[in-house]
């Protein structure tokens, strides 16, 4: 699942449904309302086709679940919707030229697992949450901008690209 015009739709859909609810509570209004919100979830885990499947998680995408990522693989994107995911990047091998991964959360909590010996640069988005870095510092709306004590500007690091809608982000060094 990747961010984009498919996940916004689905949140605006999800949240016209909720309004509908929550105005009266005549019958057709509330069925009609729970068909909306449907539908939205249906457009964030791409259908009702696949008989439960958004219920479970993929290598990298976790939606209405829990589920702890590492870094074993080539994975660039992480995406949790709707749960939590841990990402476990203490452990990481940096190839010379560095490492760029993305890191999506909505409606969820995500946790990122970090060592301070790695250099690691850090660039976040949020909007209707919380991204919470180890120095403290965090951001409820827009930007926030972190590097580490190992970090130095001409060498490899992990960089990690964090959006966060509704839910909090919290970034751990160990």
């Amino acid at each position: 699942m990747k961010m984009g015009p498919g996940l916004i739709i689905g949140v605006i859909i999800i949240l016209i449904g909720l309004s509908i609810l929550f105005k009266d509570f005549p019958f057709f209004r509330i069925i009609f309302g729970v068909l909306i919100i449907l539908w939205g979830i249906s457009i964030l885990t791409g259908g009702f086709g696949h008989r439960w499947n958004y219920w479970k998680h993929t290598d990298n995408n976790v939606v209405f679940g829990q589920w702890n990522f590492d870094s074993k693989d080539d994975t660039k994107e992480y995406n949790v919707a709707f749960g939590k995911g841990t990402y476990d990047f203490r452990n990481i091998t940096l190839p010379p030229e560095g490492k760029e991964l993305s890191l999506h959360t909505a409606f969820g909590a995500s946790e990122v697992l970090i060592n301070k010996s790695t250099p690691v640069k850090i660039s976040a988005n949020s909007a209707f949450g919380e991204v919470r870095m180890p120095n403290g510092n965090s951001a409820a709306f827009g930007s926030l901008n972190y590097t580490n004590d190992a970090y130095r500007l001409d060498s490899a690091c992990l960089s990690l690209k964090i959006d966060l809608a509704f839910g909090s982000v919290k970034v751990i060094e160990y």
